[in-house]
């Protein structure tokens, strides 16, 4: 991700510092990361409503165990 992101703030193609046939998992890795604040939080939310906060999901495995 950090070359993805070197890339392109400074403008340099990404050929001229990974091998050809890791462009394309380059791009994905970049595509897929977080990004801004806003990113985090839609993950958050998302987590959240789905599993829950920690204490729920501590007590839900502590009654698992």
């Amino acid at each position: 991700m950090v070359l993805a992101s070197w890339s392109r703030v400074f403008n340099v193609p990404p050929e001229t510092v990974v091998a050809p046939e890791a462009i394309v998992p380059l791009q994905r890795t970049a595509k897929n990361c977080l990004e801004t604040f806003f990113d985090l939080l839609d993950v958050a939310i998302v987590e959240i409503a789905t599993y829950g906060c920690g204490t729920e999901r501590r007590d839900r495995a502590n009654r698992h165990s």
